[in-house]
């Protein structure tokens, strides 16, 4: 029982850093996101997911939700990037 949590522990410590590495290397890159609805912690931030299925929350509208939108990335959380809605300007 020992070794399984020590295994484990150590596991999820890899997983938790090689995750901030690969974060890391989005922030000042625009992605697409899928907007899922209001975030679990501030009803004030959207959140939606990357092509790839990670996480992001921003500040946005509601009407945003079900739509995808682009959103540069300027931070990371432990789980979760972090950015700003761009917004594109109608012609």
């Amino acid at each position: 029982p020992g070794v399984a949590k020590d295994r484990l522990a150590r596991l999820n410590k890899a997983v938790d850093r090689i995750s901030k590495e690969v974060y890391a290397t989005l922030i000042g890159q625009e992605v697409q996101v899928l907007v899922e609805g209001t975030s679990k912690r501030d009803k004030n931030q959207l959140t939606g997911k990357t092509q790839r299925g990670t996480a992001v929350n921003f500040a946005g509208t509601p009407d945003l939700i079900g739509h995808i939108v682009p959103v540069a990335i300027t931070g990371q959380g432990s789980n979760t990037l972090k950015g700003t809605h761009i917004l594109k300007e109608n012609p």
